[in-house]
C-alpha cells in the first residue's frame, strides 16, 4: 500500500508539471481554421478588402496574414470585426 500511495503522488506531480508548459503553448498557438474562417466571413459580410485587414494585422500584431496570428489574436480581430458590424 505505502509503495502505490507513494507511486499516486508522484503521479499527481507530474502530472501537474505536463499541464503547466501546455497552458503556455495554448496561450500563443496559432488562430484555428474556425477562427480564420470566421474573420473572412466577417470581412466579407462588411465588404471589407483583404488588403485593409493585412493592413491592420500588420499594424496592431505586426504580423503580415490572418494565419500567423495568435488565437487571442484572432479573437480580438473578431470582436473588433463584430463591434463594427453593429455600427455598419
Amino acid at each position: 500500500d505505502a509503495t502505490n500511495k507513494h507511486g499516486q503522488e508522484k503521479k499527481k506531480n507530474t502530472q501537474k508539471q505536463a499541464d503547466e508548459p501546455k497552458k503556455d503553448i495554448a496561450d500563443n498557438s496559432l488562430a484555428t481554421d474556425k477562427q480564420i474562417k470566421a474573420i473572412y466571413a466577417l470581412l466579407k459580410n462588411k465588404n471589407y478588402s483583404e488588403e485593409s485587414l493585412k493592413n491592420y494585422i500588420n499594424t496592431a500584431y505586426n504580423k503580415d496574414s490572418v494565419a500567423a496570428l495568435t488565437k487571442q489574436e484572432a479573437s480580438n480581430v473578431i470582436q473588433i470585426l463584430n463591434e463594427t458590424a453593429k455600427e455598419g
